[in-house]
C-alpha cells in the first residue's frame, strides 16, 4: 500500500490537515481533528479522493486521540483506500470531498457497550504442558529453554 505523502504526492509534514480537503469540507474537518484533540473522541470519516488527472477512489480515515497532555495535544490516523487503484501513488489526490462521518464520544459509548455480551479471548501464553513436551513435536527439532529450534538455513 502507498505511503500517506505517495498517495497526496508531496511532504505532507507541516500542512494544515484541513487544506487537504475540498473547500467546503474543510471547516468540518477542521472542527472534527478539534475535537479529537479537546474532547478525546474519535473520528471516521469516509471521503472521496480525486487525483490530478480526475480519477477517483474511496477512502476512510480514523482519527484516535493520544495523551500528549494540555500543552501537546496529539492523535493518531490511519487512512484506508476502499480498493487498489492501479493510479494510486502515481496520480496525486489533489481533492478529498467528504461522505460520511461517524464521531464516537467516549462518555456515551459506555453507555451502549454495557447490553453488548462480553467476548472471551484465549490466551496467548503457551500452555505448561506444550512447554514441558519433551518429544520435539516436529521430527529433529531441538528445544532450547521456550523456543523450538528447526533445523535448516543456510549452507556454507
Amino acid at each position: 500500500a502507498p505511503r500517506l505523502c505517495a498517495i497526496y504526492g508531496r511532504e505532507l509534514k507541516g500542512f494544515s490537515f484541513p487544506s487537504l480537503w475540498r473547500a467546503s469540507d474543510q471547516r468540518l474537518v477542521a472542527k472534527l481533528a478539534h475535537g479529537v484533540f479537546q474532547s478525546k473522541s474519535v473520528v471516521v470519516m469516509a471521503f472521496e479522493g480525486h487525483s490530478h488527472n480526475g480519477r477517483s477512489t474511496s477512502f476512510e480515515l480514523l482519527l484516535l486521540p493520544l495523551d500528549g497532555g494540555v500543552e501537546s495535544p496529539r492523535s493518531l490516523g490511519v487512512i484506508s483506500a476502499a480498493g487498489r487503484p492501479f493510479w494510486l501513488g502515481a496520480d496525486p489526490v489533489v481533492d478529498a470531498v467528504l461522505e460520511s462521518v461517524r464521531v464516537v464520544d467516549p462518555d456515551l459509548e459506555p453507555m451502549y457497550l454495557k447490553n453488548r455480551p462480553a467476548v472471551t479471548v484465549p490466551s496467548l501464553e503457551p500452555s505448561y504442558s506444550a512447554l514441558s513436551n519433551s518429544e520435539p513435536p516436529l521430527g529433529s527439532a531441538r528445544r532450547i529453554r521456550h523456543l523450538l529450534v528447526l533445523p535448516g538455513g543456510r549452507d556454507e
